[in-house]
């Protein structure tokens, strides 16, 4: 009897893990999901949620623990900006480091060339209008 109540335990706790990871995958696709319609939309940076706008920094940003990372970061600037992207001063929220690597590794083949330079903003860095 113990060795069945282990083993139920053992796939509850194992069941619990699969549905926390489902749910972060989920939550890292609806991030990618809400980015890449900002980016279709042009949407202004000022007008951008903080969180998204944050994910999107992150990704970009070359200030990540690897090369490989760093690479992966300096392809999706150079693809969403051809060289002339806007400087943001947003904080970064390490919970959600992980979307920023979907981010980084996924928008790139799902958005055109250059989209991010079709946004018009009032100002490069969204936090100046907060006045």
């Amino acid at each position: 009897m113990r060795l069945v109540l282990a083993m139920t335990t053992s796939e509850a706790a194992k069941e619990r893990r699969r549905n926390a990871v489902e749910r972060r995958l989920e939550l890292q696709a609806d991030f990618l999901k809400r980015i890449i319609d900002l980016l279709e939309t042009s949407t202004p940076w000022p007008h951008w949620p903080f969180e998204e706008l944050s994910i999107l920094a992150g990704a970009i940003s070359a200030d990540v623990p690897n090369e490989f990372e760093a690479r992966k970061a300096r392809d999706l600037k150079w693809h969403l900006f051809r060289g002339s992207p806007p400087v943001w001063s947003v904080a970064r929220i390490d919970d959600l480091k992980d979307v920023e690597d979907r981010v980084r590794a996924d928008l790139s083949g799902l958005v055109p060339l250059g989209i991010g330079r079709r946004i018009k903003s009032e100002s490069a860095d969204p936090l100046s209008s907060a006045g």
